[in-house]
């Protein structure tokens, strides 16, 4: 009850200054002496709930709170406690009607303003009829609090649209600034785009023309080809040609050189040791140096395998006078191969119906012939290989087995030179006449050794064209300083 007597005093004094300019305010308040006098002017009891001061302020409030000016006019709103400016209080709220700082206030609802104002014309007519208002109904005031909570509301929610849209205009301006930047950006790119096109269509035009220049280039390549191989094929059939008359050349030159040399060697070599015959790749200087090799290579190895082996316990004379045994066997057998094997061919050519005298019949010259053909046929690969391996079968010694298993290949190339060498007309002797305890001949030896005055052993025989010809390699000894009895 209370609180409805206070709100109905609030309303009171509200009403009384309502729709009246500043200078009729401080004209009529100039009238009174003091609130309480004032007060009673409006009818108000004798003894009202709020104070004076506090009621003027809570007026004050309110017609803030509504937003309602004080004049009907539309002229700028005024302050009530403007209005009332000879009556202040440090409880005042902040002024009315002082612009916002520049922001206009937020729009009530139309119909709602429309019903407001309505109700203050007939509260206005009623006070210019000098009526008294009669106390506002708590239902009525409840209302009005409710309707201007409302209002408050719309307040509230306006400023927070009104926040809002200019946070959304805010961010649509960064979004076209975006959007703008993004079109330039776009604008940029498509020129881009559209130069790199137009450089694609310049470089398709230029692939385009070197494609057309290089199928014309590979059409004209295999055609140079074609005409290359062509060329290559005639020249090469030219050069075959070329090559295979010259052959037939060179096989009648040789032919009438061999004819020659052999019509020559025929009367020059009857007897007479000395001349060589040049054309012929046995001849005694060739065999003399084969002679030679076979002591600096396959004799060497020999030796050396000789020394290292543990199953043959000798000194280094013993091998060499091994090895020395050995080319002498091989020599003898070669010889005594050579003249069986003379023996049949004579029989073979000059008895067709078996064994003869031939010996009567034989004429040198005739003889020297079989021996050239006998010459020619043993230098072939299958007649070197029997006599290979008939010399071999003779070493059945035990005691030699393993000389003879690790010397082998000296054996064999020892008895393929002795075989040439006992054909060779005439036929290369092997000196093996030296003694131990003979001087040391420098025309016929050289020392494998310290140099010495006499011999001690035979190493390698020297090599004579014939037995009583010429010296053509020298023999290698073993010296010793002193020999004989102490």
């Amino acid at each position: 009850m209370a609180q409805q007597q206070e709100e109905w005093e609030v309303m009171k004094v509200f009403e009384q200054f309502r729709g009246k300019s500043l200078d009729d305010v401080k004209k009529y308040m100039s009238q009174f002496d003091s609130e309480t006098d004032f007060l009673k002017t409006i009818k108000l009891t004798d003894n009202p709930v709020k104070k004076d001061r506090d009621l003027l302020n809570a007026a004050v409030a309110h017609a803030k709170k509504l937003s309602i000016p004080l004049t009907d006019g539309g002229t700028k709103r005024q302050d009530m406690s403007k209005t009332l400016g000879a009556y202040p209080s440090k409880d005042m709220n902040p002024t009315l009607g002082e612009k916002q700082s520049g922001k206009a206030t937020p729009p009530v609802d139309g119909k709602r303003l429309k019903e407001l104002k309505e109700k203050d014309g007939e509260i206005q007519k009623l006070h210019d009829e000098g009526k008294v208002t009669p106390p506002v109904d708590g239902k009525r005031l409840k209302e009005l609090k409710e309707k201007d909570r409302e209002i408050q509301q719309l307040h509230d929610e306006y400023r927070n649209l009104t926040l809002l849209m200019e946070e959304r205009n805010g961010f649509w301006s960064q979004q076209e600034e975006k959007m703008e930047k993004l079109s330039e950006k776009n604008s940029d790119l498509e020129k881009h785009i559209k130069s790199l096109e137009e450089e694609k269509k310049h470089l398709e035009d230029r692939l385009g023309k070197e494609h057309a220049q290089s199928v014309h280039l590979d059409g004209f390549c295999r055609d140079l080809e074609k005409e290359l191989k062509r060329q290559y094929k005639e020249k090469e059939q030219i050069n075959k040609d070329h090559q295979r008359q010259l052959n037939e050349i060179r096989e009648e030159r040789d032919e009438l050189k061999s004819r020659f040399s052999k019509l020559a060697g025929d009367k020059l070599h009857d007897n007479n040791a000395d001349i060589a015959d040049l054309s012929d790749p046995n001849r005694a200087m060739k065999l003399s140096e084969k002679f030679g090799q076979l002591y600096d290579d396959q004799w060497t190895d020999a030796f050396e395998e000789m020394m290292k082996n543990k199953n043959i316990k000798g000194t280094q004379k013993e091998a060499t006078v091994f090895l020395i045994e050995m080319l002498q066997k091989a020599f003898d057998f070669c010889e005594t191969t050579a003249n069986n094997h003379f023996e049949r061919l004579k029989e073979v050519v000059l008895s067709p119906f078996g064994k003869s005298d031939t010996k009567a019949r034989v004429k040198s010259r005739e003889e020297r012939m079989l021996k050239d053909a006998r010459r020619q046929i043993a230098a072939y690969d299958s007649v070197i290989d029997e006599i290979k391996k008939g010399f071999i079968s003779t070493l059945t010694d035990p005691k030699i087995k393993e000389h003879v298993r690790i010397t082998k290949p000296f054996l064999e190339l020892s008895v393929e030179i002795c075989w040439m060498m006992v054909l060779h007309e005439p036929p290369l002797y092997m000196d093996m006449s030296v003694r131990i305890g003979e001087p040391f001949d420098t025309n016929k030896y050289t020392s494998n050794t310290a140099s010495g005055k006499t011999v001690e052993f035979l190493v390698w025989p020297p090599l004579f064209n014939g037995k009583g010809g010429g010296l053509l390699s020298k023999g290698v000894v073993s010296t010793q300083k002193i020999i004989g009895r102490k």
